[in-house]
């Protein structure tokens, strides 16, 4: 709803790269045009007057040491943004459905009509019914923080866990979080292929389902869920470490053979050189080219 009412057909929206790939979905069938810019750009990169829609509903989903959260509208006085939010998150409740959008317009303005587009647009979808509103007071005024801090507690244990587990396996990388729900693990495609296929075997072998990277612009990566309870959590560790291992020791095998046949070829056409003299080597021993000397005829 924040990217209709901010954009018009024809116009350009821009997505971090990686990414929730729902915004460029949402974006198509409008005519917007979502072109993606990647997390490590220039954090001096702002424009002056470009609003952002700031997705921050695993903003209070923070959990990793001296990790804290800053809301996007805290960071700049004059930037207008549109804050979206919900309690699908933090609340645990995700087919709830129920969520709000927060403009902040402190330019004088900027915000106005977006305002008023987004009034409008609110008027058009069917909304969370009238039980699950008429909830929401007493939802975000009796939760007790224990809640909130046990939910934060199992997913910094996972993470743990996960990270513990799977830096032991060969080929994998899992980069720890500081929040939300989610682990991303990078892997050597070299050993095991591309991420979809990775992740086709973890299902198909291991009942094991995550997501590849390529969902989120990220190849060689694919996506953990660190919701489940820990032991859960543990057992599916130990299934991607046993797939891994199952699967790592033919690619092992077959790259030690690939490398004895380029030393035997080494050897061979290094007789040749010495014996015929019409050869010179380009490289180390276990990555030579052999080339023809000029002048010689094979």
């Amino acid at each position: 709803m924040a990217i209709v009412a901010i954009a018009d057909p024809g116009q350009d929206i821009l997505v971090p790269k990686p990414g929730f790939p729902l915004y460029s979905t949402l974006c198509q069938p409008n005519g917007i045009e979502s072109r993606q810019y990647r997390l490590e750009m220039d954090d001096k990169g702002l424009i002056d007057l470009v609003p952002i829609i700031a997705d921050e509903i695993y903003g209070d989903l923070v959990y990793g040491e001296g990790a804290r959260f800053h809301p996007m509208a805290t960071l700049s006085p004059r930037v207008p943004i549109i804050t979206c939010d919900g309690i699908g998150k933090r609340y645990l409740v995700p087919g709830w459905r129920l969520g709000w959008l927060i403009v902040h317009d402190r330019c004088g303005g900027v915000l106005s009509e977006i305002k008023k587009g987004i009034v409008a647009l609110s008027q058009k979808i069917v909304g969370p019914c009238a039980l699950i509103q008429g909830a929401l007071p007493s939802i975000l005024r009796d939760t007790p923080s224990e809640f909130f801090d046990n939910t934060k507690k199992l997913l910094a244990s996972n993470a743990a866990t996960v990270y513990e587990k799977l830096s032991r396996v060969p080929g994998l990388r899992p980069l720890k979080p500081q929040g939300a729900m989610y682990m991303m693990v990078g892997f050597d495609p070299s050993l095991f292929g591309d991420e979809t296929k990775f992740v086709r075997g973890l299902i198909s072998e291991e009942s094991v389902y995550c997501l590849p990277g390529s969902a989120f612009s990220l190849p060689n990566w694919f996506r953990l869920v660190l919701a489940f309870p820990n032991e859960t959590t543990t057992e599916a560790c130990e299934r991607i470490a046993a797939y891994c291992t199952r699967h790592l020791r033919p690619c092992v095998e077959r790259l030690e053979a690939e490398m004895s046949i380029k030393k035997k070829l080494w050897k061979i056409v290094r007789n040749l050189s010495s014996t015929y003299g019409n050869f010179a080597f380009v490289g180390d021993s276990a990555n030579s080219v052999l080339i023809q000397k000029r002048g010689h005829k094979l």
